[in-house]
C-alpha cells in the first residue's frame, strides 16, 4: 500500500530549468515502490520553495524482504539533483547486489568521492528480512529513524552515524539489527522535517516523537499527515518522509 507525495507548485516550465525540472522529477520521484506483502508505506516529499530537492527515498523488493533508503544531498537545484540522482543510482545498484547496509554505505561513498561533481550526502539504509522480523540499518550522518511500538510508544531506533558519504575518502559505517514485533511501524525522513518543528536537532526529533506518540498509528496514511501538518508548500528546506509498518 504506497501513498502519494502531494501535488505542490512547480517551476516555471517555460523556463529551461523549469523543464528539466520536470523531468528530473518525475524520473526521480517514485510512487510504484516495491514491496513485500508483510510491508506497507507511505510517503511525502515537498522540495523546498519551487525547486527540485536534493532528498530521496527509494523501496527495493530484494531477496528475503526489502531494502528502504533515505538520503538528502547538501545543496538544492539541478546541481543537488544531478548528485541525488547519481548517488540514488549507486545505492539502488548496490543495493541489489549487496545485503549490508554498512557495505553499501562504504562503497556509494568510494563511488561519491571519485565523481568531479561530489558534494556531501547523509543516507540511511535498511533492510527488511521478513522471514526473520529483523531490520538491519546503517547510516551515514542521516538524522535518526524512530519506531513506533504496538503499544505507542515511540523511541529512537538508531541514534549511532557515521561518516556523511563524501566527506572522506575512506570510513567505517556499522549495521545495527533489531528483530520487531508484528504491528510496528518505523519513520525515516529528512532533516527538513526536523526544522519544521524547532532548530535544535534534539528539539526537533522530540517534537516529531510528541506527535507521533499522540496520533493513531493504525493508518499509516493518516500518521504521514499528522507529521507534515504545518509542513508549507515551500518550506525553508526539503521534506521527505516514510512510514513504514511491518506486519
Amino acid at each position: 500500500d504506497v501513498g502519494s507525495p502531494p501535488a505542490r507548485a512547480k517551476p516555471d516550465a517555460t523556463s529551461r530549468d523549469g523543464a528539466i525540472a520536470d523531468a528530473m522529477e518525475a524520473a526521480l520521484v517514485p510512487t510504484d515502490l516495491d514491496l513485500g506483502d508483510d510491508v506497507a508505506i507511505a510517503v511525502r516529499y515537498v522540495p523546498k520553495a519551487d525547486l527540485i530537492g536534493g532528498d530521496f527515498y527509494d523501496v527495493l523488493a530484494v531477496d528475503g524482504g526489502s531494502l528502504f533508503l533515505m538520503g538528502d544531498v547538501a545543496g538544492h537545484g539541478l546541481d543537488a539533483a544531478q548528485v541525488m540522482a547519481t548517488m540514488r543510482a549507486y545505492l539502488r545498484g548496490l543495493g541489489f547486489e549487496h545485503g549490508d547496509p554498512s557495505t553499501i554505505l562504504r562503497i556509494a561513498n568510494e563511488l561519491l568521492v571519485q565523481d568531479p561533481r561530489a558534494d556531501l550526502v547523509t543516507a540511511v539504509v535498511a533492510r527488511w528480512e521478513g522471514r526473520w522480523r529483523r531490520l538491519s540499518l546503517a547510516s551515514a550522518g542521516h538524522v535518526p529513524p524512530l519506531v513506533r511500538f504496538p503499544d505507542g510508544t515511540v523511541e529512537v531506533l538508531l541514534a549511532e552515524r557515521g561518516p556523511v558519504l563524501g566527506a572522506f575518502d575512506d570510513g567505517n559505517w556499522a549495521t545495527f539489527t533489531r528483530t520487531l514485533g508484528p504491528a510496528t511501524t518505523v519513520l525515516l525522513y529528512t532533516d527538513g522535517l526536523i526544522e519544521q518543528r524547532a532548530p535544535d536537532l534534539a528539539d526537533g526529533i522530540r517534537s516529531i516523537v510528541d506527535r507521533w506518540a499522540s496520533t493513531d498509528g493504525d493508518d499509516i496514511e493518516s500518521v504521514a499527515d499528522a507529521l507534515m501538518a504545518g509542513v508549507p508548500d515551500s518550506p525553508r528546506d526539503d521534506v521527505a518522509l516514510a512510514v513504514i509498518r511491518f506486519d
